[in-house]
């Protein structure tokens, strides 16, 4: 099933909390199409959050479903937002949900125009800050230096709590992207003083922890953040995969126990490095033949390879030492009937 997780990203890099606007300014914001406008966004990213919640489940047929209702509400929302004048609206939430709508249609510039916006109208308010370099960041609009200062300004507005912490999680990306990893672990380490939750700060503390071979430490703040936002989960496989690069040329080296190589060719598969995880495998369960999750993800990994002889030995071993595994039973079962029909054929 392909999933598309860029839409959700590119929403997801505009979301804030929502703003608190002057009298004048809610009675605008709750009239005629600038209020369809908005209500029509919010179910917009209703269909789009069901959408990502039938991705994780691996229903696509949802996942269609709830996208394309989302794109047709995004487009319609955004007819909405320019009937009642677009980048002329004079209301700080109502640019911000213009902004996300704009994001969902892939329309970064003008998206980052409507937040640059919302900032002169409310320069003191840190949500619009963060919304503004989230966007400036974004794979479609990229203005890295501008955002940098975005973020900086929307932490020391902020007064510590999810703002600060979400502005530092994004402020340390642009570091780690940068190559400035120092700068970039004390982003993250400030970021989870204000906001222990932050999910992105998480992941890129466990991407500096296994550059420097912690795997252990950092395969269990990765196994921490199995549901997280995609945004965040496809950061982890960015930013884990040229850790564990910068690791392997650095000449480091780990414990050689069977729990650092398991979580070492944990890390691997997490950033995508199916079969250089193969091997750490291997020694995890030489020295620790007892160890029947590691068997099943040797057996899962050297399936999708198309070793299917170590597959089925390692399904059988997990087996063996662990019988009530019935995810595994179906998987031993799926191998024997591939083996049994690829032996029919002519």
């Amino acid at each position: 099933m392909r999933v598309c997780f860029v839409r959700v990203l590119a929403v997801n890099l505009a979301l804030f909390a929502c703003v608190c606007a002057g009298a004048a300014e809610d009675e605008a914001a709750g009239s005629g199409a600038l209020w369809e406008a908005r209500t029509m966004a919010a179910q917009a990213r209703q269909q789009l959050q069901a959408a990502a919640d039938a991705g994780r489940a691996g229903d696509a047929e949802a996942y269609n479903t709830h996208e394309a209702k989302a794109n047709e509400m995004f487009a319609e929302a955004r007819r909405l937002f320019e009937e009642a004048g677009g980048l002329n609206i004079e209301d700080t939430e109502a640019l911000a949900d213009y902004a996300r709508v704009l994001l969902a249609q892939y329309d970064a510039d003008l998206a980052a125009d409507a937040l640059r916006k919302a900032t002169r109208l409310a320069p003191e308010n840190a949500e619009a800050w963060l919304a503004l370099g989230r966007g400036l960041l974004s794979p479609l609009y990229r203005r890295p230096e501008e955002a940098k200062d975005a973020l900086a300004r929307a932490a020391a507005l902020s007064g510590g709590g999810p703002v600060e912490g979400a502005a530092r999680a994004v402020l340390g990306r642009y570091y780690w992207d940068k190559k400035l990893f120092d700068f970039a672990e004390e982003q993250w380490t400030l970021a989870l003083k204000a906001a222990p939750g932050e999910a992105l700060a998480q992941a890129g503390l466990a991407a500096v922890l296994a550059r420097r071979g912690a795997v252990r430490e950092a395969s269990q703040r990765i196994a921490a953040l199995a549901q997280a936002p995609p945004d965040v989960l496809a950061a982890v496989v960015q930013m884990l995969g040229e850790a564990l690069e910068d690791f392997e040329q650095s000449g480091l080296w780990f414990e050689d126990t069977a729990d650092a190589h398991f979580a070492y060719a944990s890390l691997l598969f997490r950033a995508g490095k199916y079969g250089e995880s193969v091997a750490p495998l291997e020694r995890t369960v030489r020295l620790d033949p007892k160890n029947h999750v590691a068997w099943n993800m040797l057996g899962s990994i050297s399936m999708q390879l198309g070793r299917t002889a170590r597959a089925r030995e390692a399904f059988e071993t997990s087996l063996k030492l662990n019988p009530e595994q019935e995810r595994t039973r179906e998987a031993l079962r799926s191998l024997t009937t591939g083996a049994e029909g690829a032996d029919r054929e002519p």
